[in-house]
């Protein structure tokens, strides 16, 4: 199955997000105001707040002058949500609840008060490029379901979808437990699906669960670069993803799936090397992405088709064409260069790819998919890398984005 937000305003640096004065002082109040049955959580809290920040910074919390990150933004509302619920006020875990919330605020705050994200401080080539992901977990469950027979497709999508939804639904009672409940919708197969989204603030975020062969994809919508190194939508990523993954069991899936990178548009097209020089650097690095990610049937370079020396041949002249008008100072467009790679190169499938992948669909199934480049709307349009491993953590993500971008800028593969 093919896989497939207001201005920003900096305080200390580059930290982003503000909780102003008033509310500060309303969610306070409204803590302050719980009945009875609150005053255990609200004790727990302060007690927390005052064992965890120091005089000053405690203070400022309490006057909602500090600049946090959206997690902590977020929380204020959580507790104040809890506050009421009776019933949950009377329980030990009421309690617990409020505790984790408060030293996940403290946490934050520090995290960002320390390490701000911003294009001056990144450590990636090309901070701005929009980037979206998809993620795939699985387990021992989904791996059985490669060595059974079976009557026909359907049985077996059926089976596969069965170990998908018990899974989607116990994801969502863990991101629950975090005061986060998915949203069910239905992905653009009719299949079920679970969204989860973010507050952050002055931005929003959010990501999908969804079903794919063999595994749990989630995707994410396209944010810029940086946002991945630090910040909220790191430190979501990191929990929220990747934790709810680990706390499940699931394994990056490596083995079913991969961990597909989407390069916006306008990011590719703003270097001096383009479209072309990403193409060309990506294609000579291409032993390293070999050695990283078997998954050549699925993700082919040119020279694992079938029929690779066309391949190859046609790349090479599609290379030389536009790297010369390059050179030349001749002008040309990266639809152009899009549309040649589809028409030429990128209609080649692997041996190995099922023949049940129709011809018009086989661009889709390359180690560089553009079918999206000139497609849909500009924030839509992307370049998606598929011979990606699965990721482990988002370090690993930012280690291969790094690799991706550093080609990205100078059109040459790292050395």
């Amino acid at each position: 199955m093919p896989s497939r937000r207001r201005p920003d305003r900096h305080t200390q640096g580059t930290i982003q997000r503000h909780i102003t004065v008033d509310y500060g002082i309303k969610v306070f109040k409204q803590i302050e105001s719980a009945k009875e049955r609150g005053f255990q959580l609200r004790a727990a809290a302060k007690k927390d707040i005052r064992k965890s920040l120091s005089e000053n910074e405690y203070g400022e919390l309490r006057s909602g002058k500090l600049v946090i990150a959206a997690e902590a933004f977020t929380a204020f509302d959580k507790i104040r949500n809890v506050c009421k619920n009776p019933d949950l006020l009377t329980t030990l875990n009421g309690v617990q609840y409020a505790r984790t919330i408060i030293n996940d605020n403290v946490r934050v705050i520090r995290n960002i008060k320390e390490s701000g994200s911003s294009d001056e401080s990144s450590k990636l080539a090309l901070p701005s490029i929009t980037v979206g992901n998809e993620f795939t977990f699985t387990n021992v469950e989904f791996q059985d379901l490669t060595t059974k027979e079976w009557k026909n497709k359907e049985e077996a999508e059926e089976a596969n979808f069965k170990i998908f939804h018990k899974l989607m639904l116990a994801w969502n009672e863990k991101m629950s437990g975090y005061g986060i409940p998915g949203k069910p919708m239905k992905d653009k197969y009719k299949q079920d699906m679970m969204r989860f989204e973010f507050d952050l603030g002055l931005e929003n975020w959010s990501y999908d669960v969804t079903v794919d062969d063999g595994c749990v994809e989630i995707i994410t919508p396209p944010v810029q670069a940086s946002k991945l190194e630090v910040g909220e939508i790191a430190m979501a990523m990191d929990r929220y993803i990747f934790g709810i993954a680990s706390k499940l069991k699931l394994d990056a899936g490596q083995k079913a799936g991969g961990g597909h990178i989407n390069l916006g548009r306008v990011g590719l097209e703003g270097t001096k090397a383009g479209l072309i020089g990403f193409i060309s650097a990506f294609y000579e690095d291409a032993a390293f992405w070999m050695k990283l990610d078997g998954d050549a049937k699925n993700a082919p370079f040119p020279e694992e088709v079938k029929d690779n020396e066309k391949a190859k041949s046609e790349t090479e002249k599609l290379v030389e064409k536009y790297q010369g008008k390059l050179l030349e100072g001749t002008k040309y467009s990266d639809d152009d260069v899009a549309k040649d790679f589809l028409k030429y190169v990128l209609k080649f499938r692997h041996k190995d790819l099922p023949g049940s992948v129709k011809d018009e669909d086989v661009s889709h199934y390359q180690a560089l998919n553009l079918d999206h480049f000139n497609a849909g709307n500009l924030n839509e349009q992307r370049v998606e890398v598929r011979r990606v491993p699965a990721q482990e953590s988002r370090i690993e993500l930012l280690g291969q984005l790094s690799r991706l971008l550093s080609m990205a800028k100078t059109g040459k593969p790292p050395k």
